[in-house]
């Protein structure tokens, strides 16, 4: 999930002729996300009506908080549209489409 990275840092102070190494340490982690879903189908939905799907998504990291957010598009919306998933959180959220003309409508969120 993580890697640890540990090294000496060396401060040379010239001016004064002494040598320092002060150990530095830090962790790397690659953000991790589950969707429940590949994809969303909403089926038939009439003009100015309104069909919603829920999704989950889960934050598959033991130690990074994940900031997520989707933008803006026409004929859908997402509640709630931005957060924050602590590690191994879970959080529901709601896809909807409403439709405000006729045809047949595919996007990425």
């Amino acid at each position: 999930d993580a890697k640890l990275y540990s090294r000496s840092l060396r401060i040379d102070c010239g001016d004064i002729d002494i040598l320092k190494k002060m150990p530095v340490i830090a962790q790397a982690a690659l953000a991790d996300v589950k969707i429940s879903r590949p994809f969303l189908d909403f089926g038939e939905c009439s003009v100015n009506k309104s069909n919603s799907i829920p999704i989950s998504l889960l934050n598959r990291s033991k130690i990074l908080s994940l900031k997520f957010g989707f933008g803006k598009i026409a004929q859908f919306s997402v509640q709630p549209s931005k957060g924050i998933l602590k590690p191994l959180e879970n959080l529901d959220v709601v896809v909807t489409f409403s439709p405000h003309n006729l045809g047949r409508f595919k996007q990425n969120i």
